[in-house]
């Protein structure tokens, strides 16, 4: 199965946000949470990196140790779920136009 310029740009962009939820959930367990900097490392590192649950946390953490409101946090990690729902929408329109009747 070929991968479209779509799927490509969705995947870095899920990459570079995973990488931010690793990083925020990190933050969140050691400065909210009190874990020592080495255990919130592999923690955030573990449990940042699962998708839904990375997000999750990762919107813990900016709220929790950033200071983020809700929204910008909801924003900015689950952009990716109406994301792929619209790519999967058009590309099923694609699909079905290109089928001959």
């Amino acid at each position: 199965m070929s991968r479209t310029n779509s799927d490509k740009l969705i995947a870095g962009g899920y990459f570079i946000m995973a990488a931010l939820q690793v990083v925020a959930t990190w933050q969140g367990l050691e400065q909210s949470q009190g874990f020592p900097r080495m255990l919130a490392m592999v923690g955030g590192g573990i449990v940042g990196a699962v998708p839904i649950l990375g997000s999750a946390t990762g919107m813990w953490g900016a709220m929790a140790a950033w200071g983020w409101s809700f929204l910008p946090s909801l924003l900015i990690f689950f952009w990716y779920v109406p994301t792929i729902i619209f790519v999967a929408a058009l590309d099923a329109r694609r699909t079905s136009q290109e089928r001959p009747a």
